[in-house]
């Protein structure tokens, strides 16, 4: 098949299309619709591999600024409906859209599948605009309904929905009638083999971005009832709120107890997750939060450590039902104690349950490839209809 593929981020920025992108590539043509990033430096390649070619939309540079967001979103929007026309190429298959936010961004698609009569699939990442209530951006209700009419509108003009978790898929079915899917984020899979940690110190791990939507605010209060014990939490990334964290960490004395890094390369952040006792997974309170997985939970999942979960709704309530660590309510520092202290009282075999079933669940809904054949096959199935 021929695939046009529009998404505003994509290499060398480190989102899941980019895996992705190259295992469709091993069954088709792939063509990619993506922003040129603007702190790029180096010149940029137009194609990865002899079946993917990037064509590249000039947008506004992107800062902190909500205006200069505004731009730079409207920007790929009314030059992604020019520009994808432009694509030399007579007809697509199908177009693909990797919905993240905002969501926008699938109107060049929605306007090109009307032209060319061909289907459209959104690939639904965040749910708009419940996001942007959860992350108090906006909160005026006219610009809201607004929002919602468009949003409403690109969902009514795809021909599949696909969604990350199960909230999600009544949540959207709830808003148009139209055939919903769920499709989980995938992941590549290296095998790890069981490794039991037995130090004198417990780390726990969280890796990925540092906004308001991670919360991790509760570390603060959730560290100083380990003060003096050993418990060390390790945090990998970078964000909006990283500079926050880093201030309350040192207003409250515990850079020995709380340890900030920049983020590390994929191959050192895996050596750095095998050698924890146990992986963090934070979100706030909200409507959108409560019903995402979010992409590092495939992440964490993969390495068959126990998960420590401090959040409402879907995440929760996966990690509980697959029995895969322990989960505790958004904001309840004391919960999340809780939640370590368990984890300190782990027996080996206890270890290895939570590892063997990691493995389970990974192999049947997230692995990329056996994830990619499904999702081929849904394309062609709904191309033979």
């Amino acid at each position: 098949m021929d695939i046009l593929i529009v998404s505003k981020h994509f290499w060398p920025e480190n989102f899941r299309i980019n895996q992705v992108v190259e295992n469709l590539s091993k069954y088709n043509k792939i063509f990619i619709l993506s922003e040129k990033p603007s702190y790029h430096k180096h010149k940029l390649r137009n194609k990865l591999n002899a079946k993917i070619k990037i064509i590249r939309v000039w947008t506004y540079p992107r800062s902190k600024s909500l205006f200069s967001l505004f731009l730079n979103y409207i920007t790929f929007v009314i030059n992604g409906s020019f520009k994808i026309f432009t694509i030399d190429k007579k007809k697509f298959d199908l177009i693909f859209v990797y919905a993240t936010s905002p969501i926008f961004q699938a109107i060049p698609a929605i306007i090109y599948s009307k032209v060319k009569q061909i289907p459209c699939f959104l690939w639904v990442q965040d749910l708009w605009p419940d996001v942007l209530e959860d992350l108090n951006i906006f909160r005026n209700f006219f610009t809201l309904q607004i929002i919602k009419k468009i949003t409403k509108m690109i969902y009514q003009n795809s021909s599949v929905i696909f969604v990350q978790s199960t909230a999600f898929k009544k949540s959207i079915q709830s808003i148009v009638k139209k055939k919903v899917k769920i499709l989980y984020n995938p992941e590549n899979k290296v095998k790890y083999k069981f490794k039991n940690i037995n130090s004198k110190k417990i780390k726990l791990l969280f890796a990925g971005n540092i906004g308001k939507a991670q919360n991790l605010n509760i570390l603060i209060k959730t560290a100083l009832a380990f003060k003096d014990s050993n418990v060390i939490f390790e945090i990998y990334g970078d964000g909006s709120e990283a500079k926050k964290l880093t201030k309350l960490i040192k207003i409250n004395e515990l850079s020995k107890i709380i340890k900030l890094f920049k983020p590390i390369s994929v191959r050192k952040l895996n050596n750095k997750i095998q050698n924890s006792n146990g992986l963090l997974l934070i979100l706030g309170k909200g409507k959108a939060l409560s019903k995402t997985l979010p992409a590092k939970l495939q992440t964490y999942i993969s390495h068959g450590k126990p998960i420590i979960v401090s959040a409402d709704g879907e995440v929760s309530n996966f990690v509980k039902r697959n029995k895969l660590g322990f989960v505790s309510k958004s904001n309840n520092y004391k919960g999340l104690i809780n939640s370590i202290v368990k984890l300190k009282k782990l027996t080996i075999n206890e270890k290895k349950f939570i590892y063997n079933k990691s493995n389970i669940i990974f192999e049947s809904y997230f692995e990329i490839n056996f994830w990619t054949k499904k999702l081929n096959k849904q394309f062609k199935d709904y191309l033979k209809k």
